[in-house]
This record gives C-alpha cells, structure tokens and sequence, in this order.
C-alpha cells in the first residue's frame, strides 16, 4: 500500500508523458485493495447473519465482486483521468 501511495505522488510532483498512466495504474490497484479488503470483511458478516456458511459461500462470492468492482473502478478512473487532460 505505501509502494502505490509513493507512485501516485510520484507521478503528480515529476510530470512526464506517461504519468498518466502511471497515475491510473497506481490509483487503480491502491484502491482495489482497499475494496478487496472491505469486501472480504462484510460479506462472511453478512452470509453469517443470513444463516449461510461463511467458509463455502465467500470464496466464490468475494473473488467474483473483487473482480467486477476492479474493472469497474479502473474504467471509471480511465475515464476521469482522460477526460481532465
């Protein structure tokens, strides 16, 4: 996590013609691990509370929505990183 914030800063404060890039790549992943570990908090909670055997149903749930929100989240950055430059 301290590797994606220092690239973020990075790429802000020594523009060059590919930061970008590096912004969106960094700012994608950096926020895909704090969905993915938000995600893998709430869903046992909440499959435990509806009676549903955490250890069984997680697994396929959590990697299928991590999945979904990431793409989802990079295209939304794309297309605002894009659309200020």
């Amino acid at each position: 996590m301290p590797i994606c914030l220092i690239s973020i800063l990075e790429s802000a404060v020594k523009p060059n013609p590919l930061s970008p890039i590096y912004f969106l790549a960094t700012s994608t992943e950096c926020s895909s691990m704090l969905i993915a570990s938000c995600v893998g908090t709430i869903v046992p909670l909440m499959l435990k509370k509806i009676d549903i055997d955490p250890a069984v149903a997680t697994g396929p749930f959590v990697t299928t929505s991590i999945d979904i929100l990431g793409v989802t989240l990079y295209f939304v950055i794309a297309s605002f990183v894009f659309r200020v430059l």
